[in-house]
């Protein structure tokens, strides 16, 4: 019985380091859309302040605008796209924080269960073992009573 309390423990810690490792993943992810936008952010503004340098220095051809602010709106959408991203990438981690966190509080009971049953067991083989010594004490009685009328 013991050895099923045990192949149960161990179960329930492999899926709670399995729900750890899908939760760091989901981490890893959702920083590195973070990132990513953040990247997209930066461009756009280098972008900006690249054609507003032009602007000013000067004459730029409405052809040489156009293509800035066509690659500025591309970068918009892809900051757009990557947000709605970043979004589900949230959501996900949410999911497996919470299944993790499930989880986590099954592989302690498993745990606080296996302890159970071992402490249940020690205390047989304490008893056990009590009952021996006992029994022990009553034969050597019993020895030493018959010593004592044979003499």
């Amino acid at each position: 019985m013991k050895k099923l309390y045990k192949t149960y423990l161990d179960f329930k810690k492999i899926s709670e380091t399995q729900k750890k490792r899908e939760l760091l993943i989901s981490i890893s992810r959702r920083r590195q859309k973070e990132e990513e936008i953040y990247i997209l952010e930066s461009e756009k503004s280098k972008t900006y302040s690249e054609l507003e340098k032009k602007l000013m220095e000067e004459g730029v051809s409405p052809l040489y605008v156009s293509q800035f602010l066509n690659y500025i709106n591309g970068l918009r959408d892809e900051k757009k796209k990557k947000e709605q991203e970043l979004i589900n990438f949230i959501r996900q981690e949410e999911e497996m924080r919470q299944q993790y966190i499930e989880s986590k509080k099954e592989a302690d009971l498993a745990e606080k269960l296996y302890n159970k049953v071992l402490a249940n067991e020690i205390n047989l083989l304490n008893k056990k073992q009590e009952k021996i010594a006992d029994e022990i004490v009553l034969i050597k009685r019993a020895f030493s009573e018959e010593e004592g009328k044979n003499e």
